[in-house]
């Protein structure tokens, strides 16, 4: 049975490999998921907003881009050394 998380990770994965339409559809089913926690509800918006970006490559991968070095951050983890490349 797949989770919010699954559903989610989907569709980043295959925005950046340039598959949109299947990302969008991956995005569509986040807010489908149980969203009783204030994480869930987050996660749901994020995947609306990425699915809006996916058809913009450059924008997408930008975005992407942001949330890792955002999420790495929070998480107390080093910087990254170099860019970081999805293509």
């Amino acid at each position: 049975r797949r989770q919010i998380w699954d559903d989610y990770y989907f569709g980043v994965l295959l925005g950046l490999t340039g598959d949109a339409a299947n990302a969008v559809t991956a995005f569509r089913s986040v807010p489908t998921h149980r969203q009783e926690c204030g994480w869930e509800k987050a996660l749901a918006q994020r995947a609306s907003e990425l699915q809006t970006l996916v058809t913009e490559q450059t924008a997408y991968i930008d975005t992407i881009r942001g949330i890792v070095r955002r999420t790495r951050s929070i998480g107390n983890l080093p910087d990254w050394a170099a860019d970081l490349v999805f293509r």
